[in-house]
This record gives structure tokens, C-alpha cells and sequence, in this order.
């Protein structure tokens, strides 16, 4: 053969390969190598730590039972970054309106009641950031997974927390959130795919296993988890409580993979209408008091459980009035728009006071009374009492749920009541541990305007209450931008009476532009003119400046060590010298005082002869009423005692007069 016409030595050589594998094939002796295939879910912690961003419809809807409950909130979120904000759909809905946190702090805007809570959000972040990585746990526990091989005892412990708690708010109330609560371990079943919202997802079914008495151990919790990003676009958590049927599914619709969301989105603006309740609430209250100048509102009193100068109580004691004031100056201007007692109509139309100097004006009788005071009022004393109140919440109390950290909330401990040291020590009966308590009552409207609640109530720690202090309640509405009080209501059982008052600030307008003009008045020309010198001296801080001040000796009262000494006066007019001494609890104000008449000097030395007759020891006294204002008098060595609050009992002023000594 010629040579062009033999086959190349390539030729022949590819030839023999080709049949040598061909009968290789035949004979089983050839082993391919084929490319391993992902185990699904695999690498999901790293698909999930891939999203930039997250926004989304998310509706949750909530079985009980025969009850069912749907909300729908417009979510956006870096889950990786733990920055999420929720926007309720549906106002209708109890709840907050509005969740932002930045990866740190979290608030919670409650239109409703106007509260905005702010709180750590370092746990809403761990709990974010992490659900990669208990996502892909959960496949490894699986069939389907990367750990297919190992055996079912030993890989599906350890999966919760479950990896679908909704961000923010969760969607099941006290869901299992440790292992420990499903009797320490979870099965895990991979179910296939399925379609949700037009993305492809992977299903998985999780149930708690074991039978244990935990409350939940017979949670089960069905997620479709998007097959791209590894994020659960729907979870459906079932679970039996207090015998009845549960079932809690969140929906994500709408949604829309690393939308380009920047971390301005996630800072959170203060609604105005709102007030920030947080673990320094209340400690500024005295100075936000302080800053306020003036103010005018309309003010609406209410009594009601009392007998008014005898005429019964069926009607109580109302009063309406329109006021202008200054408070650091006690200049007022007061236009009584309506004032009744059991339906009858009562006195002066008209208060003016410059601070020193008061008109009070009866139109109908065309009457003016002046009286002369020499003082002013100032708002110092009750701002920082308030801020006291606040000081003796707990602030910092947590609890697990991130929602309610550092947050006041109704049911706080009371903390012990004020004490003055130095104080004489008490004669009454009573043990150490009765205190005036203060709780937190959240955040409630008054006239529109958003205000605190504080509650302050008589408690002990070994559950008892001395009779004294016992069924004397108040509570407290406070302005949050000013600690103001725009209402106050006080309860209290006296003589037999159950008693309540109530004052409520309304159209209030802080800080309002009044002219000097608004503190002065000019009688009528025709009008009947009297005139009165009431004027209560000079104020003092202490008792011992009391005493210094005085012309005669001061008594010394013996007081529950929850009263404190607020301030003392001392003073004369119509040739009666006076002293007195005001002490202060939670609740209300006890003033003792002194009057040492000069009968040559034109002193009047009658004081009180109407009323009960009381014992004081070795002396008698008078007990007398008028409206829920209580007073025991009773002369002494040529000068007139009493002792007077309102709210207190018989009994609490008696032993108060008792102790004072006669010199």
C-alpha cells in the first residue's frame, strides 16, 4: 500500500481509545465523576447575608378559636443591618402605628394613646442578623439538607429559637423562643416547593417533639422560605393555649428584593402630637414646670359625695371658670362661668388678683371685696414634688420582651414614701412600712393634648393599710411637654362620705401673650366696696424660721413620717399675730396654725364655737365640716389653735392637735 494511502498513527490510536472505553463501559469498569449538586438550603445563611434590603406588604392574621384578627403593615427592612420600619395599613387597629428602629434603639408609636416608647433594639437586630443562620440549621436538619446523613436523633435538636418571629412585633403572644419550651427539640420535614406571591420558596414543616408538660409542646410552624434569598415569605405557627386552638400566619406580598433603602430611612421623627416615654421619664419635671410663664384654660371642678352647707349631696359642688394666669407672679384673672352646689347658684362672678392685692366682683349684688394678701404664688414647691413622683417609679425595670424594656408600666412596685430627716419622731400607731405608692399609668389625652398618668395610693409591704391613710387615692394627668396638671381626680372616704373631686384643664394655651391690664380692675362707680387686710406675712423654709420669726412659742406637732414640711408663715393683721405650719404627703396638705389675739389692739377672740365637741387629751375642742375640708380648733393659754386639711379623718386631726403642747 502506498504510504499516503495508510492511516495516520493519530488516526489509528484515537481509534483504539474509542473501542477500549466502549468495552470498558460494557464490562463496568469505568467510574465517571459527576459534579455534586448543592444540598438545598446549604449555603442559606450566605443568601440571606447577601439582601441589601427588603420591602414588602405583611399581613398577620391571628385565630382564636372561632376569632379571627388581620392586620396589615407596610414593612421595609436591612435585615442584615437589624433596621426595620412598619407602618400599620389598618389605623383601626390597637397597636402601635409605627416601628423604626436603626440597628440600636427602637420606637413604638402608639397613635392611639399618643405614647412613643423607646427602647433597646440590639436584641430586634441579634434576633434579624442571626435568622441566616437558623434557617439553614433548619435544612441541615433534613433529608433535603446538607446534613442528610446524620442521624434524625441528634440533628433536629437545637433549631429554636423558631427563625420566623416577625420583626418588631411578633405574631404569636409568648410563641416558644427556646428550645426549652418545645421539650428541647424540634422535628424538621422538608415538604417540597411552592409558589408564594409568584417566588418560587421551599417548605419546611417544624414540630416540637417530646412530652413534656411545657405549655407548648405541641407547637408546629410551616415556613415557605424564598428559594433565592433564603427569606421567610410565609410562616404558619399553630399551638394550643388554655385549651383552645391557635393559629398565627404572616404573609409577605408585594415584595421587592434590595430596593435601595438608605439608613436615613430608618431614623425616627418625633410626631408632634406624641410623648416619648423612655428610662428618664419625669427627671426634668420641675424644671419643664419651672420654664412655664403663663398660662390661660378653662377650668372644670367636680365634688361630688359630701353634704354642702347642709343642704344635701345629690348635686355636689360644680364649677366652671375661665382662667388667665402667671404663674411665678400669682397674677390672675379668674371669670366664674359657672358655679352651682346641689343646683343652686353660688357667689363671685369675677377673681382679679395682681399678686398682692385681689378683687372678687358679684355682679349681681354689684359688690367688690378686696383683699389684701402680700403674697404671690410661685410653681416651684409642685414641680419638684412631681419630679419626686417620677423618681420613685422604676425606670430602668426590663422584661424579656425588647418591646417593654426600660419602660414605667402599670403594676410597678411602689417604692418607699418621703421622709424628712431630723423629723420629731411620730406618736401614731403606726409601722414603718406605710408609704404613699406611685404607678405608672401610661399615656392618655386630655382635651387633646397627650399627658402622663401617675397614681399615687396609700400601700405597705406587708399588705396592710393603716386607717389613717387607708381609701385616699389620687391620680394625676400630666402634660408631657410642661409636667402641668391638667387633671387631677381624688377619692377618699371621710366621716362616713365617699368622696370624689375632679379638675380638668381644657382649651388650655401655654405660655399666651396677656397684657399687664388683664391683673387689674376698676370697680363700678355704683358698686358696694369693702375691704379686707388678709395678709399672711412672710414665708419661711423651715420651722426653726418659724420660731425665730414668731412672737410667741410655735408648737411642735407630732405628723406620720409621710408628711413632710413644706413652709411656714408668720404674720399679723387687725391686731392678731399668726404662725403657721403646712405639711405636705402624696396626697394632700396638713396646716397647723397659731393665732395670739391682742384684745387691746382690737383682737377678736372668738375663733370657733360651732361644730362637735372632741376631746384633746386634758382639753376640748371643736371638730368642725365644711364641704371635704375637715378642722379641729381649741383654745390654749390666751391664743387659738387648729389644725386642718382636706381628706384626712376626724380621728388623724384629733391625735395631730393632741400632740401639740400647750405653752
Amino acid at each position: 500500500m502506498p504510504a499516503a494511502d495508510a492511516p495516520s498513527r493519530r488516526v489509528v490510536a484515537g481509534v483504539l481509545l474509542v473501542g477500549l472505553v466502549a468495552a470498558a463501559a460494557v464490562l463496568g469498569y469505568l467510574v465517571v465523576t459527576q459534579p455534586s449538586p448543592t444540598p438545598v438550603g446549604a449555603n442559606a445563611s450566605e443568601r440571606y447575608a447577601a439582601i441589601d434590603g427588603v420591602e414588602a406588604t405583611v399581613t398577620t392574621t391571628i385565630r382564636r378559636g372561632n376569632r379571627t384578627n388581620r392586620t396589615v403593615r407596610h414593612v421595609e427592612m436591612r435585615p442584615n443591618e437589624g433596621q426595620v420600619r412598619i407602618e400599620a395599613a389598618d389605623r383601626s387597629v390597637p397597636g402601635p402605628e409605627r416601628v423604626v428602629s436603626n440597628g440600636s434603639t427602637k420606637w413604638s408609636y402608639d397613635r392611639d394613646n399618643g405614647t412613643v416608647k423607646r427602647t433597646d433594639g440590639t436584641a430586634l437586630r441579634e434576633r434579624m442578623t442571626s435568622r441566616g443562620a437558623r434557617i439553614e440549621r433548619l435544612f441541615n436538619a433534613t433529608d433535603a439538607g446538607g446534613a442528610a446523613d446524620t442521624p434524625t436523633s441528634s440533628r433536629d435538636r437545637g433549631i429554636a429559637p423558631l427563625p420566623a418571629v416577625p420583626p418588631g412585633e411578633r405574631a404569636t403572644p409568648q410563641a416558644p423562643v427556646s428550645v426549652a419550651d418545645a421539650n428541647g427539640s424540634y422535628d424538621v420535614r422538608y415538604e417540597g416547593t411552592a409558589v408564594v406571591d409568584g417566588r418560587q420558596t421551599h417548605v419546611l414543616e417544624i414540630t416540637a417533639r417530646g412530652s413534656g408538660t411545657t405549655t407548648y409542646r405541641n407547637v408546629t410552624q410551616r415556613l415557605w422560605i424564598d428559594a433565592e434569598y433564603y427569606f421567610p415569605l410565609r410562616y404558619r405557627t399553630s399551638w394550643v393555649r388554655d385549651g383552645e386552638s391557635v393559629e398565627a400566619t404572616v404573609s409577605y406580598s408585594n415584595v421587592s428584593f434590595d430596593p435601595g433603602l438608605s439608613a436615613e430611612r430608618f431614623a425616627f421623627e418625633m410626631p408632634d402630637d406624641a410623648a416619648l416615654v423612655g428610662p428618664d421619664l419625669g427627671t426634668d419635671a420641675a424644671d419643664r414646670l419651672d420654664s412655664l410663664d403663663s398660662i390661660s384654660a378653662t377650668v372644670t371642678s367636680r365634688t361630688t359625695g359630701y353634704e354642702f352647707n347642709g343642704t344635701g349631696t345629690d348635686g355636689g359642688y360644680r364649677s366652671v371658670q375661665r382662667v388667665e394666669r402667671r404663674l411665678d407672679t400669682g397674677e390672675q384673672r379668674i371669670r366664674v362661668v359657672d358655679t352651682t352646689a346641689n343646683g343652686t347658684a353660688l357667689g363671685t362672678d369675677l377673681f382679679v388678683s395682681n399678686g398682692t392685692v385681689t378683687w372678687l366682683y358679684d355682679r349681681d349684688a354689684n359688690n367688690v371685696t378686696i383683699l389684701r394678701t402680700g403674697t404671690v404664688g410661685n410653681t416651684n414647691l409642685r414641680g419638684e414634688r412631681i419630679e419626686r413622683l417620677f423618681a420613685r417609679l422604676d425606670r430602668t425595670r426590663t422584661t424579656p420582651d425588647s418591646e417593654s424594656a426600660g419602660i414605667p408600666a402599670p403594676g410597678i412596685s411602689p417604692t418607699a414614701g418621703l421622709e424628712t430627716p431630723g423629723q420629731a419622731p411620730s406618736s401614731f400607731p403606726r409601722s414603718g412600712t406605710d408609704r404613699y405608692g406611685v404607678s405608672f399609668g401610661g399615656v392618655e389625652p386630655v382635651d387633646g393634648r397627650p399627658a402622663y398618668v401617675l397614681n399615687v395610693a396609700p400601700v405597705t409591704e406587708d399588705g396592710n393599710v393603716s386607717t389613717t391613710l387607708a381609701n385616699y387615692s389620687r391620680t394625676m394627668w400630666l402634660d408631657t411637654q410642661y409636667f402641668f396638671p391638667l387633671k387631677q381626680r381624688t377619692q377618699f372616704a371621710l366621716d362616713g362620705d365617699e368622696i370624689t373631686s375632679v379638675t380638668t384643664y381644657s382649651n388650655v394655651t401655654f405660655d399666651p401673650e396677656l397684657a399687664d391690664g388683664t391683673f387689674e380692675f376698676d370697680p363700678p362707680a355704683n358698686a358696694t366696696i369693702s375691704e379686707n387686710d388678709l395678709s399672711l406675712g412672710t414665708t419661711h423654709d423651715s420651722p426653726s424660721a418659724v420660731e425665730t420669726n414668731a412672737t410667741f412659742p410655735v408648737p411642735e406637732p407630732s405628723v406620720p413620717r409621710d408628711f413632710e414640711f413644706a413652709r411656714g408663715r408668720t404674720g399679723s393683721f387687725n391686731g392678731t399675730e399668726t404662725a403657721s405650719l403646712v405639711y405636705t404627703n402624696e396626697t394632700t396638705r396638713l396646716t397647723v396654725s397659731v393665732y395670739d389675739f391682742d384684745q387691746s389692739l382690737g383682737g377678736n377672740g372668738s375663733f370657733n364655737t360651732t361644730g362637735e365637741p372632741v376631746s384633746l387629751g386634758d382639753r376640748n375642742g371643736t371638730y368642725s365640716r365644711a364641704g371635704p375640708s375637715r378642722s379641729v380648733s381649741w383654745s390654749c393659754a390666751g391664743r387659738e389653735y387648729s389644725v386642718s386639711a382636706s381628706g384626712l379623718s376626724k380621728s388623724f386631726l384629733v391625735e395631730v392637735a393632741s400632740s401639740i403642747e400647750c405653752e
